[in-house]
């Protein structure tokens, strides 16, 4: 009752405008689907500035099928919609996470649509009482498709929560730099482990798991691995793996209707502290447009 307040304004004509271009093309997704499909991707991108082509999420939009792809260069996902309707010219675009966060702050899991135009430039995302634009990513995204493996014979089924647990539990005892976990494949079992040589800490638990081949060992960063597998939303993980150095697939044992969901995961080199006492600190592998295989 007694209070008054003041703040400094600027003029409205200060105000930056939005400059769209006309002609954009547009099509409808309902969004509990967009919302998904923004989630199985978003966790994957890089926060590298001297990158910014994969501080974005890639929509290659076309007719028939939507592809939503993220990458920070150590793993990626990769989300098609299959039965998409879409009438319009093929279009690659970059679309920034800050759109894309306030997006899925801002949808639910509802059947209500969702428009999306974009042109060139620009994407808009139109809501029934909010719209939201973006500048769109103005740069050229890697050639993620030549990264992905399609000779990886070996097949690990492994159930869900229960390879999340172990690796929770086995990574508190990985070294602070690595973040290093291993993984031991025999038949019908994995022991995963971890070891900080320089505190002195190790952690091993074997599982049950459907896998029939020769010994196997291969190492991954645990909590790349994590974010990983806890977007598979079946109860049992099937992952797909070739040697050492060779990225794996992480798949969900079924997929849902009219979509298809892969994530790939680069390797860590092996410690040698596991069979020398030095340790060798190894970066994971990385997947961006510098390491790609002919």
């Amino acid at each position: 009752e007694r209070g008054e307040y003041r703040i400094v304004g600027d003029p409205g004509d200060d105000f930056p405008l939005m400059l769209m271009e006309e002609n954009m093309s547009s099509f409808e997704i309902q969004q509990k689907i967009a919302q998904q499909m923004i989630d199985k991707c978003i966790f994957a991108v890089s926060h590298d500035e001297l990158r910014p082509a994969l501080m974005g999420v890639l929509f290659q939009i076309s007719s028939g099928e939507l592809k939503l792809v993220g990458t920070d260069g150590h793993r990626l996902s990769r989300i098609i919609k299959n039965d998409f309707n879409f009438i319009g010219e093929d279009a690659d675009l970059i679309v920034p996470t800050k759109a894309l966060t306030l997006l899925s702050k801002n949808i639910d899991q509802s059947e209500d649509l969702l428009k999306i135009e974009f042109s060139k430039n620009y994407i808009i995302f139109d809501l029934e009482n909010l719209r939201i634009y973006s500048r769109l990513v103005d740069s050229e995204y890697p050639d993620y498709e030549g990264v992905i493996p399609h000779d990886n014979k070996k097949e690990v089924f492994a159930d869900t929560a229960q390879l999340l647990s172990s690796i929770r539990r086995v990574s508190i005892f990985s070294s602070t730099l690595t973040r290093q976990v291993q993984f031991s494949l025999g038949d019908g079992k994995v022991e995963i482990s971890s070891q900080d040589i320089d505190v002195g800490g190790e952690g091993r638990e074997k599982l049950d798991v459907e896998y029939v081949g020769d010994q196997f060992d291969i190492a991954f960063n645990a909590q790349y691995l994590l974010d990983v597998v806890r977007h598979v939303d079946t109860e049992r993980t099937k992952i797909l793996l070739s040697s050492p150095i060779t990225a794996a697939i992480i798949l969900p044992v079924e997929q849902n209707e009219g979509e298809d969901l892969l994530m790939l995961l680069m390797p860590v080199r092996l410690n040698e502290y596991y069979e020398a006492e030095s340790p060798v600190e190894e970066e994971p592998a990385s997947t961006d447009e510098t390491s790609y295989p002919s």
